[in-house]
This record gives structure tokens, sequence and C-alpha cells, in this order.
């Protein structure tokens, strides 16, 4: 035990160090009961969330136990991050954000939809709960659904499937009437009945072997015959029904549903106030309407969405219904107190006011689901129909026949309405098998039916359910007492029934019975024995209780003990940990069986330790423990592991005491002190680096002293991660998500260390989602240290930040005037900037559809529906007047508050799309008083003696007060005016001016105005001087003021003030102009500046073209006349140094919430008597009350607060003899007060009442403990304890000597068997140490041999007397013989083998032992005996060893050992392929070894090893080896026998990868791959699932383990995406001319495509592409490219081509020239090019080419170029021949070597036949003459010419002789 709580403590350390135990206060049950409440509940421990089951998870607000990285950055990628760590959710699975709810304290919760696959997962759902920024815990529900899981069944087969399981005989959807109407009530032209399937993920919860989450088609099937309307569930993949959600919700049968509505009702005519003469409520008003036959009808628009009341007239459906009407909106009973019973409808519409005024007053909850949906009603449902029932969206409420009368009373109304408020917020689900939640859903019904009661009509019995409507008046359900009406006030007690026919309600009373006694209170026993005492919190606090369990912390399938747990949650955010109301809910649901006992404390353990140091308790009904405390200090650091165990870590400032576990329902104390050893020297932080801050992620390094003991650092608050000591000067730390700008600090045993400069945490921007939008689009950017982010821009345009910002994420308002650019946001640790752009879109003309309610006054909210609604910056009523407050929604619905002064008409908002307009008016009027006023304490209104107690008024409803918005304008100073302010110096001012209209100032009418040189305008006031003023609002005089720039400005050095009206009615304009009025203090600064006072829209405008060079102090705004609103411009105050230029804001009248003033009464005793929070102590019980007022109504609040009496003075205990009662006695109480007892000095149930109390039947002294208590019901704050003495009679005692026989010389130990408590003992007799020896345990020594006789006598406590004495008697004999052993054989053997002991004296052995595991002696039998003789068995378990003969004197050890020869045990070994083998064995025993071999007899060993493991040699194949194990060591080592040992060989395969398909596909599509019979699977993608989707090609493989062991690598499975076909084309030039080389194109998408033209006549390559231009017909073409794979898709591009027509070949003709040779003539007259011997010639362009000479004698052509470039063929050849003197000789050859030639080199040219002085002429291809020589003398017949090549550039080139010529190639 020692070593495994040595073992246990050191992982619970590394635990709470890594933050891997499961986190502390975990609030999830109880162990075992205790024996006083057996019966009672057991809720199993939950130390963290599981899948499949709803959890509530609190995260602790400190220390290194405080959760996951995850969990602190609590931004949405951190929720889903945790999610996964903490569930095993996979990459299928998201959370997608739904809603975020604000409690009534303002702190979030935000709540997660679960999708898979992009499904969404049925009763998926978690919710995250916020203390300011910090995640507090999490609740919700979520589910693992399997992989790969695709539907089988078609959407209309599932409807077959789901419609068979309903077996109706007729829907909804198939009575045209039913689907008009509903049309009709949902203002919905496409709404029906008929139900088209959704996929979703859900629970099986029908099939006879549950089958986890299936993949499910949900259908909302509503029957008409007979009646029901459900959620079903098809399996969609097998067809069955898998889960049926009841949706129809009954008074006294099943239950709710969910789901979005249809769009609210459309606006209705005015409100007109009614009188109601009620069937069960008596006279009543309500709002009615004007229907349009004129008569009045049961119509309510100011409600939300309206209030609407029909007749049914008995049908069983809603195909028709009528208005019930009245001709003067006064509903006697004479008229309606009918036959038909009309007036329960009127109880109904009363009613369902009274149900939505209490949400919304109380709740803050527009209608059932939030968001103003219309409340319909529909009375007189169905011919005698016994029942009312919520269906999902409206209310029907039948007559009643024999057992009820029509069900529309109070409470029913709010019981069918609490349905639907359930369905948009736990949706407790009804299904047959899942009696909790459908139980829970009635019991919140009921709970809600008597809180609308409690609201409306205090005067009714709350407490009884539908008791007006039975007839006979009894009761559907008691919540004060469910057994009066046969239902269970315990779970699982009397009355309880659960099984799948039983109806819900049956079992809700659990629920309900618990709302009554956190309301009321109570004491008793329950079913299962439990005592309890709850004290009551009211009904207000207990329905606050209760909201916010079932709104925040539920799930759909949610139990009983779900419910406790979430109730306690829900506490303790509302009211504190620990906190009386946390301890009151604790207490009703233990009263009701569900919950923890108090808490029990048995064991600490180790009982001392440093701090820091890890500690382990064990007791009972840990699992609710919410603090430890060690000698009252508070340990953050603890860990409830289960119901009867928790670690906790010993706290900084701990010192020596008692440890104490503090739970709901008590505190348990340890029996000892826990003692605190030395905490060593404290810590101290001289630096830290980067000073300059860090970022999130980073690490922070410290230094200073004393650190080596650092537990933990926090940053901001927040605790540092990866928390690192390198010495005691050096500890480096990761700064965390959570962290923010603030102190840093570090925790060693020795205390806490504070660094002397702020650490910074720099933040970062990652991403933003969306990334684009028009104005108004909410962003939500992402990044780390984000918390407190104080401004954000999108480009350089300021953006709004909404609440509800984290270290991760924060929420933008993309803001007017945005400018697409990069996102940034400013922190106290700096300004971080995003890498992307956020791109602004142009906004859209906004559109309004409709708005509700109607009609109202100021105050009143309005929900305006349209479209294009984001940015919205604007709302006004009747067009004038701005409204107060406004806030978005969505893209589609805002509400708006009603600003005082508004007028009747049209609504319109504005957006920078533009503007739009209400179709209708909205209807103004009267302002009407909703003030609602309460006090608050702390637990009971009591005072503990010296002390104090906390009373908080509190409010709802209160008016509003005329204020300005404040927003930039754009800077456009008016015409200086013409009135000259008679104002000549400073500290002057002009009074009576003439505003010259009308003007609202603060909704006060003004029509003059006092002006001060100091630059204010005020109103009644006159404040001249030069004002340092502060900010405003400010209560001081002066007040009622207008501040241009109040500060000392001097007119008399200059400048000037004017004032004038400009413009027309009614929009004139009040200008007044500070023109270069200079400053009192500095004549280089002045104020040009000017107030505009606007006519109609009340507008005050502030313009400033310069303040002067420097900045100053200056006030800028407006004050009321009390001082109390005002409105600022920001950073503008008499506090802060500022200028401005070329600026202007904009003052716009709007509404705030009216001061609130208080005043308490009575004064006596009160320092502060104005303020909503004050202390008080009285002395006496007093009656406190607190007047309100908010300038419209007064409300007043009462609290009788009674001090606390002391508690009663100590006494002495009060004993008897033996068992029996006692009656213990208090004094001290005050007069009229009272006694309560307990058995518990803290907590626990009362025991009884009164000065005396008489304990119950006692054996054993008790201590109870009583109070007092006040005749106001206040209790001392401590208790007294009172001791009951039980002192039992002496009995006869029973004494027992130890030993009873001994040898003369030896001592025995005297006692007394079963001593009796408080009992004293006198012992007689020889030997003692003192004669009548005293105690329980005495030692007597006899002197002599023989009999020694002792005596006891026992005196009890002095009442109780002396027994008789009773006697013991010890044998004393003389010393034995000793034996002598001399040897023993054999000396060896194994387990049962004979063994001959030789010796003398061995009549006195009395046993033989062989020597055992640790020494020990194992006695072996004697199987024979002589005098020198002894024969024995080696018995089991013996070990080598000596023999011990022992003997009466002693005991005989032999010299030598004997070799007991053990067995091996031996074990196996396996590797996988060829090589060594680690192999097992065990036996051998203490300090032994191992001998292993490789033959099973004889043979070396192969080694000897001191643990059961060895190394084979390396092997091939499996064979067997052997083992030996060995005692002892050297010569008497002992060899046992061999054992033999398999080492195995395993062949490791090479795996295969599985693939579902083809492993070539179509891009846009995938393939799962599979790793066959591997574990630990590790993909070259980094996945470690067992199978992967891939969707884009490459070589994919994986590593492995295969057998558990053997590390594979499966062979790699190339995968071929084949990408859609992209036909991309072009060609270098789109023209081409007939004859020109073929173009062809170049591809760049999909290869192996088709070419095709069109118009015909293109010579095309179908394959290539390439256009054959002379086979071409000229003209212009479009070519198209059609690209297709095996993906079938195909793809197109086409492209124009032009084919240009070739010109004709010229003719040439001949003539003489006009000075001789021959003229050749071009028959085309331009783009003429002549070529001499196929050589173009240069120059030669024109029309005509003249041949001089015979040197130019050869053949000419001519080839002509068009405009478009095209060239033509070359015309015919024309011969020229010029013939001379010079001419006759023979034609030459000529020959070239080397050709090619070598640039640089020359080329040797031989003629034959030419003359001397002949030139050699070389021209390049276009003809131009690059060189020429002469030809030399010939020598034997020949002339050689070198032709030089330096100069030339590589190509060919042309040499001509005469008419010879011949071609060059220079390289």
């Amino acid at each position: 035990m020692v070593a495994f709580l040595t073992t246990f403590l050191a992982r619970a350390a590394r635990g709470l160090a890594l933050g891997a135990l499961p986190v502390a206060c975990v609030w999830s049950g109880s162990g075992p009961a205790a024996a006083q409440v057996r019966s009672q509940v057991e809720l199993p421990p939950a130390p963290r969330p599981v899948v499949g089951r709803p959890f509530v998870w609190r995260l602790p607000t400190g220390g290194p136990a405080a959760g996951t990285t995850a969990a602190r950055a609590a931004g949405p990628a951190a929720i889903l991050a945790l999610a996964r760590q903490q569930f095993g959710l996979t990459s299928a699975d998201s959370l997608r954000f739904e809603r975020e709810e604000v409690d009534a304290r303002g702190e979030r919760h935000q709540r997660y939809q679960q999708w898979h696959h992009g499904i969404p997962v049925e009763h998926g759902q978690l919710t995250t709960h916020y203390q300011g920024i910090r995640l507090a815990g999490l609740s919700g529900e979520l589910k693992a659904p399997p992989q790969g899981v695709t539907p089988r069944l078609t959407e209309a087969v599932a409807r077959q499937q789901a419609l068979a399981a309903v077996g109706a005989t007729r829907y909804m959807w198939q009575d045209p009437a039913d689907e008009a109407a509903l049309r009709l009530l949902l203002h919905d032209p496409t709404a029906s009945y008929f139900p088209t399937g959704s996929l979703t993920w859900v629970e099986d919860w029908l099939s006879p072997i549950r089958r986890g989450v299936v993949l499910a088609w949900r259908f909302d099937i509503y029957a008409a015959e007979p009646l029901s309307r459900e959620w079903v569930y098809v399996d969609a993949a097998t067809g069955e029904v898998v889960l049926r959600d009841k949706l129809l919700c009954t008074a006294h049968s099943p239950t709710a549903a969910r789901r979005t509505l249809g769009p609210p009702a459309a606006a209705g005519p005015a409100a007109a106030t009614g009188t109601f003469a009620t069937r069960y409520s008596g006279s009543r008003t309500g709002l009615t309407s004007v229907g349009a036959n004129g008569r009045y009808v049961l119509r309510d628009s100011t409600r939300g969405g309206g209030v609407f009341t029909y007749d049914s007239r008995r049908a069983g459906s809603f195909a028709t219904w009528f208005d019930f009407s009245d001709n003067d909106n006064n509903w006697t009973a004479a008229e309606h107190n009918n036959a038909r019973k009309d007036n329960a409808a009127l109880d109904a519409h009363w009613g369902t006011q009274m149900v939505y005024d209490y949400w919304k007053t109380v709740h803050g909850r527009n209608s059932f689901d939030g968001v103003g949906t219309p409340l319909t009603s529909f009375v007189h449902f169905g011919s005698g129909f016994e029942n009312a029932f919520w269906n999902g969206r409206w209310m029907a409420y039948g007559d009643g026949n024999r057992i009820f009368t029509p069900l529309t009373s109070l409470d029913i109304v709010g019981h069918e309405i609490g349905h639907g408020v359930c369905q948009f917020t736990a949706h407790l689900v009804s299904e047959g098998r899942m009696r909790h939640p459908a139980a829970m859903n009635e019991g919140f019904s009921d709970i809600w039916g008597a809180c609308v009661e409690h609201f409306a009509d205090s005067t009714k019995d709350i407490w009884e359910a539908g008791n007006e409507v039975t007839v006979g008046g009894w009761s559907m359900r008691s919540l004060r007492d469910p057994k009066s009406s046969f239902q269970p006030d315990t779970y699982r007690g009397q009355y309880w029934v659960e099984h799948i026919y039983a109806a819900p309600q049956h079992i809700s009373t659990i629920l309900s019975h618990w709302f009554y006694l956190l309301s009321e209170g109570g004491t008793g026993t329950n079913d299962v024995g439990s005592t309890y005492t709850v004290a009551g919190l009211g009904i207000r606090r207990a329905a606050r209780i209760a909201w916010h369990t079932e709104s925040l912390y539920l799930t759909p399938t949610s139990n009983y003990p779900d419910c406790y747990r979430a109730a306690l949650a829900a506490a303790t955010d509302l009211y504190g940990d620990d906190s009386p109301e946390v301890r009151a809910s604790a207490a009703a649901w233990y009263a009701v069986g569900v919950g923890d006992a108090p808490p029990q404390l048995l064991t600490v353990a180790p009982a001392q330790g440093a701090v820091g140091a890890t500690v382990l308790l064990t007791g009972r009904y840990f699992s609710p423990v919410r603090r430890v405390l060690f000698n009252g200090v508070h340990a953050p650091d603890f860990t409830v592991l289960d119901s009867v165990r928790l670690v906790v870590r010993v706290p900084v400032g701990a010192t020596t005491g008692r440890v104490q576990v503090v739970a709901p329902m008590g505190t348990a104390t340890s029996a000892a002190d826990f003692v605190v050893t030395s905490q060593g020297p404290p810590p101290v932080i001289t630096s830290f680096s980067p000073a300059a801050g860090q970022r999130v992620g980073a690490t922070l390094t410290i230094t200073g002293q004393e650190l080596s003991g650092t537990s933990s650092v926090r940053i901001g608050g927040a605790p540092a991660t990866g928390v690192t000591v390198q010495s005691a000067t050096r500890v480096t730390a990761v700064v965390p998500p959570l962290a923010v700008t603030g102190p840093l600090t570090l925790e060693t045993p020795g205390g806490i260390a504070t660094a002397p400069d702020v650490c910074r945490v720099l933040p970062t921007v990652s991403g933003f989602s969306p990334i684009s939008g028009p104005v108004g689009t909410r962003v939500v950017v992402t990044g780390t240290g984000l918390t407190g982010a104080t401004a954000a821009w999108v480009h350089d345009s300021t953006a709004a930040l909404l609440p509800g910002g984290t270290a991760a994420a924060l929420t933008l308002v993309v803001p007017p005037a945005a400018t697409s650019g990069p996102l940034r946001v400013q922190t106290a640790g700096g300004v971080a900037s995003s890498m992307g752009v956020f791109t602004v879109t142009a906004s859209v003309a906004p559109v309004i559809t409709g708005f509700s309610p109607a009609t109202g006054g100021p105050n009143t909210t309005v929900t305006i529906r349209g479209t294009n609604l984001l940015g919205t910056d604007e709302v006004r009523f009747g067009g004038r007047i701005v409204a107060a407050g406004f806030t978005v929604l969505n893209d589609t619905t805002l509400t708006a508050v009603v600003p005082l002064l508004a007028r009747t008409g049209p609504i319109t908002l504005t957006t920078p799309g533009g503007l739009a307009t209400s179709a209708t008016s909205f209807t103004v009027t009267a302002t009407s008083c909703r003030l609602t006023a309460a006090i608050e304490t702390d637990g009971p209104a009591c005072v503990p003696v010296g002390g104090n107690l906390r009373l908080r008024a509190t409010t709802q409803g209160g008016a509003l007060t005329p204020t300005y918005s404040v927003a930039p304008l754009a800077f456009a100073p008016q015409p200086e005016p013409d009135s000259v302010a008679p104002i000549f110096s400073w500290g002057m001012g002009a009074t009576g001016l003439p505003i010259g209209f009308s003007f609202q100032f603060f909704g006060r009418t003004v029509t003059t105005f006092n002006l001060s040189a100091s630059g204010n305008m005020q109103f009644g006031g006159r404040e001249w001087a030069a004002g340092n003023y502060a900010e405003v609002p400010f209560p001081l005089a002066p007040n009622n003021f207008i501040s241009l720039a109040w500060s000392g400005w001097n007119p008399q050095a200059g400048g000037r003030i004017r004032y004038g009206v400009q413009g027309a009615a009614p929009s004139r304009q009040l200008v007044v102009s500070y023109y270069r009025v200079p400053h009192l203090l500095s004549l280089y600064d002045s104020l040009t500046a000017q107030l505009v006072l606007h006519e109609t829209s009340n507008e005050i405008d502030f313009i400033y073209t310069s303040t002067g060079q420097h900045p100053m102090y200056m006030t800028v705004g407006a004050e009321n006349n009390t001082g109390t609103v005002g409105a600022q411009i920001p950073g503008r105050s008499g506090q802060v140094l500022w200028r401005a230029d070329s600026i202007a804001w904009r003052l716009t009248p709007a509404s705030v919430a009216a001061p609130l003033t208080y005043q308490w009464s009575p004064t006596t005793g009160l320092t502060d008597t104005t303020s909503a929070t004050l202390l008080v102590a009285p002395t006496v019980p007093t009656t406190y009350t607190v007047t309100i007022r908010d300038g419209v109504c007064i409300r007043a609040a009462s609290v009788l607060v009674t001090p606390a009496p002391a508690a009663p003075p100590a006494a002495a205990p009060r004993a008897r003899c033996g068992a029996g009662t006692v009656t213990l006695t208090a004094t001290g109480a005050p007069a009229g007060g009272g006694y309560e007892w307990f058995a518990d000095p803290v907590s626990g149930a009362v025991l009884g009442t009164g000065a005396g109390f008489t304990t119950p039947n006692l054996t054993a002294t008790t201590t109870y403990y009583v109070g007092t208590v006040s005749a106001g019901g206040c209790t001392s704050a401590t208790r007294t304890p009172r001791t009951a003495l039980i002192a039992a009679p002496a009995t006869v005692p029973t004494a027992v000597a130890a030993p009873a026989a001994l040898t003369l010389g030896q001592s025995t130990e005297l006692r007394v068997e079963f001593p009796q408590p408080g009992a004293a003992y006198t012992w007689r007799g020889p030997g003692l140490a003192a004669a009548g020896a005293v105690g329980a345990r005495v030692v007597a020594v006899p002197p002599t041999a023989g009999a020694a006789t002792y005596t006891v006598t026992a005196v009890a406590a002095a009442m109780c007397g002396a027994a008789a004495p009773a006697a013991v008697v010890v044998t004393v004999g003389t010393p034995p013989v000793v034996p002598v052993l001399t040897g023993f054989a054999p000396t060896s053997g194994p387990v049962g083998h004979v063994v001959v002991l030789n010796g003398a004296g061995f009549a006195a052995v009395t046993s033989v032992g062989f020597t055992g595991p640790g020494g020990a002696t194992i006695p072996a039998p004697i199987r024979a005996r002589t005098a020198t003789t002894l024969t024995v068995a080696v018995p089991v378990g013996a070990l080598p060893g000596a023999l011990r003969l022992t003997y009466a004197g002693g005991t005989v050890v032999s010299a030598d050992p004997f070799c007991v020869e053990l067995r091996a045990l031996g074990g196996t070994g396996r590797r996988c392929g060829p090589g060594p083998v680690v192999i097992t064995a065990n036996g051998a025993p203490a300090g032994g070894s191992y001998r292993w071999y490789d033959v099973p007899v004889g043979g070396t060993p192969l080694g000897v090893t001191t643990t059961g493991s060895f190394t084979t040699p390396a092997i091939s194949a499996t064979r067997q080896f052997y083992v030996a194990v060995v005692a002892g060591s050297g010569a008497g080592a002992c060899e046992g026998l061999r054992a033999t040992v398999l080492a195995t060989i395993m062949p490791v395969p090479v795996p295969t990868i599985g693939a579902a398909s083809s492993t070539t596909f179509c891009e846009g599509t995938g393939l799962w791959l599979y790793s066959a019979g591997c574990t630990e699977v590790v993909w070259n993608t980094g996945e470690t699932t067992w199978s992967i989707f891939v969707d884009s090609s490459g070589t994919y493989s994986f590593t492995g383990t295969m057998y558990g062991m053997c590390p594979v690598a499966s062979d790699p499975v190339e995968i071929v995406v084949t990408p859609h076909p992209v036909a991309t084309f072009a060609y270098a030039d789109s023209l081409a001319c007939q004859g020109e080389p073929d173009p062809a194109p170049v591809v760049s998408g999909t290869p192996g495509g088709r070419f095709a033209a069109t118009p015909a006549g293109l010579s095309l390559d179908s394959l290539t592409g390439a256009v054959a231009t002379a086979a071409s017909v000229p003209g212009t073409y479009r070519i198209t490219y059609t690209a297709t794979t095996a993906c079938v898709d195909t793809a197109r591009l086409t492209r124009g081509f032009t084919v240009l027509a070739r010109p004709a070949a010229p003719a040439i003709s001949q003539a003489p020239g006009p000075t001789g040779g021959i003229l050749l003539t071009s028959s085309a007259a331009v783009g003429n090019q002549w070529l001499f011997n196929g050589v173009p010639i240069s120059g030669a362009t024109g029309p005509t080419y003249l041949v001089a000479t015979s040197a130019g004698n050869g053949q000419y052509t001519v080839l002509v170029t068009d405009s478009a470039g095209c060239v033509s063929a070359v015309s015919a050849p024309a011969t020229v021949i010029i013939t001379g003197l010079a001419d006759a000789a023979a034609v030459p050859t000529l020959t070239l070597a080397p050709n090619p030639v070598a640039l640089g080199h020359p080329a040797r040219l031989t003629v034959v036949g030419a003359g001397a002085g002949r030139a050699v002429l070389v021209r390049d291809v276009l003809g131009r003459l690059v060189s020429r020589a002469a030809l030399p003398a010939p020598a034997a017949g020949a002339s050689v010419v070198e032709v030089p090549t330096r100069g030339l550039t590589p190509g060919v080139y042309t040499l001509s002789v005469g008419e010879r010529t011949c071609r060059l190639v220079v390289e």
C-alpha cells in the first residue's frame, strides 16, 4: 500500500504540473451513500466529460491544473481543438456557432452545434461559459458518428418508412384547407405540412440492439387522424425507425419539439385596452384591436410579434378559425359566460399576455423563441377535447367534458408556452425510452406555470397545477406535495413509475418539487431515508436558477442527475461558488433524492509536507467539492479524481492546521493537523527578457533570486505553460494564450514574487472571416494576445469592436466609408496587422418589409424586418427623431427602441446602401411606467454578530431620458452670420440672445441662449469664467450648456464673435461663430469655430477650422439642466490636451436609460442613503425601504432585516449511566426567539427546536450543537457544542496472558480483552512492577516455577461503580534441553524430497524448518523421530539455505545449507524477423540468478543473468532454449531444474494498401485508402488514422506496427488524379498568307484534343492544329480546340484565324536599255524584288531592272509583296545574254575549297577559262556586295585567288566570276 501510495502521489503530482489530470471542481455526482442515506441516488463520478453523455465541466480559476492550452485560449478554433482532445472528435467533425446568450450578470454563454462530414449531429452541442474573458466551463453533449457512411435509402423510400411507423389514417398535408390555413397563419405562400427529409446523425434509441450513432433521414410528420406530430428518424442504411421525438406537448401527456418557425405575423391594427370578465381570474384588463367589421377582437400587436387568440369552433384542426369579438371592448360575463364558454378565450388571451410580460420582464426573453415570434392560441379546439397542447408552433385549448372545464387557466397557459421555451433552449426530447428528459420538460413547464401565476396574481395557489380547471377542484399535479396527487416527491421513491408506457408527467414532480423547496424551503425525511433541511430562496431567485439551468446547461437527453449538476453550475454562475444559493440548490436536490450527502474526510496522506507538495485526500461524497482549505488558506490546485479521492497541492501561505473540503452540502474537516514543513526563502524577480514584450507561444526568460522551487508563473493573471527552472536565478516560461499585458508573477514554496515592470503581451492577427463584405459586416479576427483590444481598423477606418472578444478571437464591424485593406487591432501590448486584405464590397439599398409591434410608447422595443440591413447607422421614428438605440441582429432583422419625443409616422433607416422607409406608420402612444423594484440580499436578510448585511436595490423596465449620440461630420463651415455678440473681453458674456426658433435641448424647449467669451453657450446659466471644466456630465453647476471649446478666450485681444439665423423654416439654423479669437495665455493660439443648432431635427454641429497651434485643455459637449446626462466629443475634455483643425462632429438627439435616484429609509445608522447598494447593521429588527424614481414613475421595495442572535453560552456535559436518552439544554435566545439543534457544527439538518433537546437513544458519548434563532428567523453565526456523556456500568473484564506458558525468567503481558471505554483497571499478582498495577495492559515476570495467578478489577465512572474481578493463570516451566544437529543427508533435492537429520537430543525438537523467501522459515512436518534422527520432506516454498530446529528454549541452525533444487518458470520471447531474441523467465529467489542453455540437460551455459531476461544469439527461425534458477553464489550456489523457453521469430510481411476503388480517378472526387492489419499507422501525409481520404495525385504509403510489435512499411500506391480537361492553345500569329510555312499552335492545356475550323475552306490538321496555308482558301476562320479526358468532361476554346490571299506571280518583259543593255520590266507596279540566278539583288525593288553589260548575263526573276505582307510566287525566269567583243571567251568553271570554311580562314577559288583581271564578286544572301577581287594571270591554265572571310558573319555567300556563280558557306 505504501509503494502504491508513493507511486500514485508521484503520478498525481506530474498530472497537476502538466494539466494532465482531470480538472478540479467537476460537480458530477457521488460515490456510495452513507448508511443513513443508503438508498439515496448515487451519481456516477464524472471527473471529465465523455462522448455520448451530457456533461457539466467546470474549469478552476488558476493553477497548472486549470486546463489545457486550448481550453484557456477560448477562441472558436481553440474550442474545437479542446473538443477533439477531450472527446476524440476527428477532422470530419466541426463545431458551428449557433448563438450567444448573456445572463443576468452580463456573463456570456456561447452554443455550438456539432457537424460530422457536413451533416448536423442530432443532440450534439457544446456550450462555453465565460466569466469576463475567462473560459469558466463547458457543458453539452457530443457524439461519435461512424466514418465512411453514405445513405442507401432515398428520401422518398425513407419517408414511406416513417409514415408506416406513424400509421395515421390522414395527414395534415392531405387536406387543402389545412395547407391553406398554414400559409395564411405563417404569412408564407410556400408553407406546407408535407414532410421533407433532411439527413442527420442521430443515436439509435429504438432498435433491439442499440447501434450507437447512425445516419438517418429526419421527417416532421403531422397526422390529423389520430392527432399527433413528431420528428421521425429513419436509418438511411436499413430503413429502421431509430427515434420518434413527439412534438405535441399536452397539459397531462407527452412532450415537446423545436426547430425554426415561420416568420412573425404581420403587424396588426392599433391596440386598445379592454376589460375582461375572465372565467378563472376575475376582472382583468388587456390589449385588443379593432377588427375589419369594426368590432374589437382578441389581437394584440404590441407584444413581440403579437398575441392572437382565435375560435376553433370545436374543429379538431387548424383549417378554419374565427375571431372572438365584442362591440365595446367591455367583455362582460353576461356576453361571454355563455353556453359555449367563450369567457375561456379571455383567460387564454390575458394569460398569454401575462406569459409574454413575465418572460420579457423577468428574463428579458422576447416571446418563447427569443426573437418575437407571435403567440397564437386556438380556443374551443375539438369537440369535448379534454386537454391542451403546444404543437411546436402555437397553443390549442380544449373545452373539457366530464373531467375538465375549458383548459385555459393562467398556469396551464404558462405551462403550454413553457414547452415552446424548452423547444428553443434545452429541447428535452420525449422518446418513449428516454423518460427523464420528457419528464423534465413537463416539470419545467409546471415551474413556469407557477412563476407566471406568481407574477400576474400572487393570490392564487401557485403550487397546485391545473386545480382551477378540474371538475371538483383537484390538482393535476402538486408542486408542494406531489404525493397528494399520487406522484413521487423522491427520485425512485413511492409512486415512482419508469417504463415506456408511463406518461412523463408522472415523474415530472421530482423537478417541480425541487423548485418548490428551493423557493419555499422545507425540512423532513424523504422516501430513501435522507433527512434534509432546505433554506428557501424565494421564487424570484429560484426562477433565475431554473431558467439558467434550462437555457444554458441542459441538453436534449439530460436526465435528473444531469439536471442536478446543471443546477449547481447555474447557481454558481449567478451567485458565486459556495453561495447560499448553491447550498440551497444542492439541499433541495438532496431532499428529492438526487445528489450527494455532506462530504466525509477520512485520511490525509502524507500528513506533512512543504508548500507545493501533492497530498491525497480520501473520504466520501467528494464529487461536488468546491474548495479545499489548509488551515483556512484556499488551495486553488486540486483535482477530484472520483467520489472518494482527491489530490491537492499545498498552497502558498498555508500553515500547520486542519484540512477541510467544502461542498454544497457541508464541510468536512480532517481529524488531525496537516503539518506544513519549511517553506523556504521568498523569491525575487529582478528582470525579464525580452523587456519589450513577447507574443503568445514564445518563451520569456525571468531572472532573480531564490527561484529554484518555482511551481507556476502568471502573466497578467494567466498561468504560463512550459515553466522550466534552469537555476536558482533563472526560469523560463511560455506565454499562454490567455495572457494579457499585466503583472508578471512567480510562485515558489517561499511565496509569490512580482516583476518590477509590467509584462507586455504582443498581439498577432493570423486570419479573419469573412474575407469580404459591405459596410456593417461582422468580421471575426483570429490570432493571439487579443484580450482587451481597445481599437481596430479596416484599412484606415476605425471599426467598432463588439463585446465578447477573447484572447484568440474578436469581432469588429466594417465601418462606413471603409476601403479595402488590411485589418489592424490594438491592445495594451501594441498593434497587430493582418497579412491579408479585407475587401469592402458595395452596399445594396435596404428595404423594410415589416415591423412589430405596430404601436408603443417610448422605451418600446420594435423588431424591424427587411433585407440588406447590415451597416444600418440610423433609425428614425416619424422621420425625424433618431431611435434611442438599435441592434442589428442580422441582414434581415434589427431591433430599435422607441425614443422620447418620437412621433407617429413611418420608420426609416439608413445604411451605406441608401434609405429605407416602412410602408406603414408606427403609432406612438403615451409613455407608460414600466419600472419594477426589488431588494436582493446575499442569503437570508440577517445580520451576523459584529458584521453587516449588503442590500442591493434592483430594477427593470426603467424610463428613458433624452441625450445625444456623437458622430463625425464632414467639415463644411457655414457662412459667418451678421449679428455681433456684445462680448468684448475674456470673462464676459451676453444674455438673452434669440435662437430664432424653438429648439429642443435634452427634451426641454428653449428659445434664447446666453453666450460666453469662454467658448460655451448656456440656457439659463451665466457662467462666463474661463473653464478648465472636467468631463460631462458633471452634477455641480454650471449645467444646461453647450460647450464649443470651453477655455480662456479673449476677444479683447482680437477676433470676433457673431451669431445669426440662416435658412428657412422648418430647416433653419442658428450659427454661432468664433473667428480668430485669441487665447488668454497665448496670442498665437486663436479659436476659429462654429456652433450650429438645427431646427426640427434638433441636431447640434461642432465645426472647427482651428483651435490654435498648441494643444490646450478645452471641454467639448452638451449637458442637461441637472448635470446628470451629457454628451461629450470623445477625447475632448478639460482634462486632456488637444487641438483641432478642419474637423467637425454632430450631436443627434437620442435616448438613454434615465438616471435612477434611490432613497433609503429609515436613515438611522446609515452613512449613505442614496446609493443602489448599502451595508446595514441594525441592532433590532428593522424594515428597510428603498424608493426609486426614474423621472416617470416611483416604485418602492422593502425588506425586513433581523440581527443574528449570539450563540448560546457554553455548558458542562450532561451524563448518564448506560445507554439511553439525554436531555440537553440551552440558554441565551433573544426575546421571541428559539433554538435549533444539529449534529454538525456548520451544516446538516435541524434535529430539534426549543430550549431543551432530548437525544435519541445513545450508546456512546455524542456531541450536539445548538444555535439561536431570532423572532425574524435569523440564526446565530456559530453553534455551541453540547455533549451527552454516556458512562457505561462496569462489566467483568476478560483477562488474557500472552504467553500463558513460559520458562522461568521470561515475562508475560497481561491485558484486558476489549477494554470498556472510560473504565479503570487494577491488577494484582506475583512479579508485577508495582502492587496494584493500573491499566488495560501490564507486564509481569513470575518469580517462581509453577502456576502464577493474576486478578484484575474494573472500575467505571464514579456514578456507575465497580465490577467483580477476573483471574488468569500463567504456567511457569523450567529451561528445556538443547538439541544438537551434526548433519543431514542428502544435502540437496527438490520439493517433496526426503531428508534425514542426524544429531542428539531430538526429543526436545518441536519443529523443523527450511529457509523461505526473505529469510522466513518454512516448517516441514516431522515424518519420523528418534533421539538421534529426524526424517522430514522438503516443503513447498522452501529455498536454499540453513535448516532450523525449534525447541522450547530456542532455535538451532545448521552450519551448512540445504540446496533446494528450484524449477524455473519459463516465459517466451518474440522478435520481428531474424536476429537475437529477448526471452524471459522467473522463479529465482531473492539474490538468485538464472543460467541459460540451448540443451535440456548438460552443456555449457550460454549466459548467466541476475534478472529473468536474456538475449539469445541471432537466430533465423523459432527454437527452444532452457533456463535454470540458481540460489546462492560461489561454492554454495544451487542450480535448479531447467525449464523450456520458446524464442519465436515472427515473419514480417509487407502490408498492402487497400483502395475503395480505382487508384486513377477524376479531379474533384477522391478515394479512401486503408491500412490493412496494422496498428499505430502513420501515413506519409502525416495522418494517423486507419484510413485516409486522398484527392490529389502522388505516391502514398504508411508505416505501422503488426502483431503489436513489428514495425512495417507498406509498398507505395500511386494515385493518379485525372484533371478536368483544359482547352488552351494559341498561334504565334493569327494571320497567315497563302503559301507561307504552315503555322501550328502551342497547346498549353490538356494535350491530345482535336482541332476543327469553321467555315469550310481552311486546310487544318485536326491532330496538330497546323494550317496548310497553300491549300487553304483565303478568309477568316474560327478554330476550336476540344479537349476530353477520362473524366468525361469536355473543354473547348475557340480562336480566330485569317488566311490572306497570295498576290499573283508577276511577268517579266525585256527591251533594249535606253543607253544599252537590256531593260527588264515587272508587270507589278510596286512591291517588287528582283533576283539574279535566284539570289535577291540588293536594292532592286522597282518595277524595272537594267542589265548593262554581259557581266549580268543570267536568269532573272521577280516576286511581289503586297500591302498585307504576302509574297507572290516567283515569276517565270527571263534569261539575259549580252554579247560583245570581250564576251566571246569561253564560260569559265569555278572550284572552291574548303567549303564550308571556318570563319576567319580564307577559301581558295580556282577559275579555269577566265582571263586575268576578271572580277571575283562576293555577295550575301540579300545580294549585297561584301568584297571583290581580281583574278591573277592563269598558271597552268587556272587562276587561283584566296577569298578572305575575316570581317564576315557566319552564313551563305555567293561568289561570281562573270556569269558563273558558286555558294560559299562560312561557319
